[in-house]
């Protein structure tokens, strides 16, 4: 294109229209990263308010429920008002989490990953009701009972795993380790859950040694797998709880369950130590 003959105007617009041409292409590839990191926050927010609240209230009271009930089943009693006041409370966190899993806010805009593991948990509290049955009428052992109870906690955690995260390296690495800690966390409660029913019940039965060393040992493989993920300086801090006396004396009577653990025998540790660690 020959310029030599432009008016002057038309040399100074050119020259002015360049830089304005590409800064407002700049501009548009801001705006696009702006508005897809505010849509991620808004997804983020929205998962969390419907999603992961409701998930995490659930679990928790599942996890509380579960535990009482290996304890009943560790018991001659013929009724737990305990166990019946937390299953008021599971309940409410059933509903809250039913509310939220099948609303319009959070499935408008959910992938099919999650959509798929919220329906798959809201069949898996289907088989509350017969489990409870189950228990009350002692048709299940403590083995089956935490199994019942815990492959519908995990259909919960799989909630996590689908939920979208922030588009950023760091916090997509992060919210992988939380997920990871978590889970290690819900085992030790397992843990906890079979503990206590076979203290109430004063002996081991003959598969549950076995049982317990594996549940150890998953919570044990998880939580290192979980501090890997973690930054150096969150790590550092995570190690340091770990090796404050309680969790060491937590690992130290986990040891004692290890090696002393056998079929017919009481529990080999201080249960009220076990409690207070």
């Amino acid at each position: 294109m020959n310029t030599r003959n432009w008016p002057i105007r038309a040399k100074l617009v050119a020259l002015v229209l360049i830089p304005v041409v590409s800064l407002i292409a700049l501009w548009g590839i801001a705006t696009q990263l702006a508005y897809g990191a505010a849509h991620d926050l808004l997804t983020a927010q929205v998962n969390h308010d419907e999603a992961t609240r409701p998930t995490g209230t659930l679990v928790v009271e599942l996890q509380q429920e579960r535990r009482l009930s290996l304890v009943f089943l560790g018991s001659n009693r013929p009724g737990s008002d305990d166990l019946t006041a937390q299953r008021a409370r599971t309940d409410l966190a059933v509903a809250s989490f039913r509310s939220h899993a099948r609303g319009d806010t959070l499935r408008a805009d959910a992938n099919q990953a999650t959509l798929d593991r919220l329906d798959l948990a809201l069949d898996a509290l289907g088989r509350l009701s017969p489990i409870r049955q189950a228990v009350d009428l002692r048709q299940l052992d403590r083995a089956g009972a935490l199994k019942s109870y815990s492959g519908i906690i995990d259909e919960a955690y799989h909630i996590y795993l689908a939920l979208p995260v922030v588009n950023h390296p760091d916090i997509s690495r992060d919210s992988h380790a939380v997920i990871a800690a978590s889970r290690a966390r819900e085992v030790l409660s397992q843990e906890d859950a079979l503990l206590r029913g076979i203290a109430t019940a004063g002996k081991f039965a003959g598969s549950e040694p076995a049982q317990l060393a594996g549940v150890i040992g998953t919570q044990r493989f998880l939580l290192a797998d979980a501090l890997v993920e973690l930054p150096r300086t969150d790590r550092d801090g995570y190690t340091a709880v770990l090796d404050a006396q309680p969790a060491a004396r937590v690992r130290s009577l986990e040891d004692k369950l290890l090696s002393d653990a056998r079929a017919g025998a009481a529990v080999p540790v201080d249960m009220v130590a076990w409690q207070t660690s």
